[in-house]
């Protein structure tokens, strides 16, 4: 897998981890990796009784979040030693929520988090054919191996030789010597060994290869980061006797597919709603707790059962996406569906996660939606590694400055600002190397005008 982005991450590149409060400011010598900053490698001082204590406390974490639900699933990652799985200097962070690099073009290991994404969404199980597209470092692969036991098969197809045998290396050191292991281009699968009950593929693609399509049993399931309006949508493929059916599950950064179904270069594309009853309207709801958020999902359905609603990844998060006015479709969604729904902001721009890029969104935002007369804030929630390694409270009060002055120079007046019930708040939610800009106002709450 190399997977940096959004599949429910939950570090925060500077700063501290929401789940555990470490400190996560990037170490001298860091680089940023798909939005992510990879600490340089070093010489392992972890002992094995670290890493162990670290990965059953990793694993506790994944299941209290609700990522980790089966119990096949969470023995597999307590029996594998992903610490097996990384090259030596960067031993000490494999159970950081963080991609490392691997040998080999544009391969890195997965966060942990990204394994139960996949393989919980795909139901896999003891007993499953279980094909994988991209091996990286082994590690997915020898996770699945533990899942389907003796009676399944595991099959993964690696496109780069040197990946390929670092994996294999892997995979041999630790024991699982029966998987098999494919040079070729794993967009074309490997119809020797199908059909396969699951199929999981690591890497992002215009569409699921059709190979790999015919390769998969009626009944079974295949999980794919596929591009789509610039975005990357894990999407879960149910394969029936009468077609496919198509579940999003969430945004997604992977490396993109190579070969013949791939395609050779991928990134997010700039998104900014200008308005109107024409536009693609995009709203991003943070909701206090994942319960409520269940709640705001089912709610949403209802009352907009065009609209493309999905997790983000995030615990608490959610994107609706439908034709419309942007702060039209906020206002209707912040009075319809209760109030434990928490912020609804109207995205009005996406911008790269770096503070001149942010920076240049809000002021302009800002200028645009406070009027004559009404207060406002600036705030920012951020999820996810990202570029924005300076503390929130300084990046807010940096800002949310320069809102003010251009405020001031558009109405030849100071604006009144207010950090406790402001008529309009300018949000940035920080969602890993993306940030959504945008409004929420106090009018939009029930009972208020």
């Amino acid at each position: 897998m190399s997977h940096g982005y959004r599949a429910r991450g939950i570090m925060d590149a500077g700063g501290t981890n929401e789940a555990t409060g470490a400190d996560l400011t990037p170490a001298p010598g860091s680089q940023p990796m798909s939005g992510w900053y990879v600490p340089p490698p070093a010489e392992p001082l972890k002992s094995d009784e670290d890493l162990r204590r670290e990965r059953e406390a990793k694993v506790e974490e994944l299941r209290l979040r609700g990522l980790l639900r089966s119990s096949r699933i969470r023995t597999a990652m307590l029996a594998v030693r992903r610490e097996d799985f990384v090259p030596r200097g960067y031993r000490d962070h494999v159970y950081e929520e963080i991609p490392l690099p691997l040998p080999g073009e544009q391969a890195t290991i997965s966060c942990p988090h990204s394994y139960p994404l996949f393989y919980e969404e795909l139901g896999l199980r003891r007993g499953h054919r279980f094909l994988e597209v991209g091996v990286g470092s082994g590690y997915g692969t020898a996770l699945a191996r533990e899942i389907v036991g003796p009676e399944g098969l595991v099959v993964s197809v690696e496109l780069d030789a040197v990946t390929l045998a670092f994996a294999r290396g892997n995979l041999e050191r630790a024991g699982y010597a029966d998987v098999v292991l494919v040079h070729g281009d794993g967009g074309l699968g490997c119809p020797g060994h199908a059909p396969y009950d699951r199929i999981c593929v690591t890497a992002a693609c215009p569409e699921v290869p059709p190979p790999l399509l015919e390769q998969l049993r009626i009944g079974g399931r295949l999980a794919a980061p596929i591009l789509e309006d610039g975005r990357q949508l894990l999407t879960l493929v149910r394969k029936t006797a009468r077609g496919v059916r198509r579940t999003t599950i969430c945004d997604v950064l992977y490396v993109p597919l190579r070969g013949r179904y791939g395609v050779g270069s991928w990134s997010p594309a700039p998104w900014r709603n200008r308005g109107g009853p024409t536009a693609r309207a995009r709203l991003v709801i943070s909701c206090p707790d994942l319960g409520s958020c269940r709640r705001t999902r089912t709610a949403l359905r209802r009352a907009l059962p065009g609209a493309d609603v999905a997790r983000t990844g995030f615990g608490g998060v959610l994107t609706v996406e439908c034709q419309g006015d942007v702060l039209a479709l906020a206002e209707q969604v912040t009075r319809g569906c209760g109030p434990d729904t928490g912020h609804v902001t109207a995205v009005l721009d996406e911008v790269p996660s770096e503070p001149e890029a942010l920076s240049g969104a809000a002021v302009r935002i800002g200028a645009e939606h406070v009027g004559p007369g009404e207060s406002f804030a600036f705030r920012i929630r951020k999820r996810g590694a990202h570029g924005l390694v300076e503390a929130t409270p300084e990046l807010e009060r940096a800002i949310g400055g320069a809102i003010w002055g251009a405020l001031q120079a558009k109405l030849g007046r100071a604006p009144r600002v207010d950090l406790s019930d402001p008529d309009v708040t300018i949000r940035a939610e920080v969602l890993g190397p993306l940030t959504f800009v945008g409004i929420t106002r106090k009018a939009w709450r029930a009972g208020t005008t």
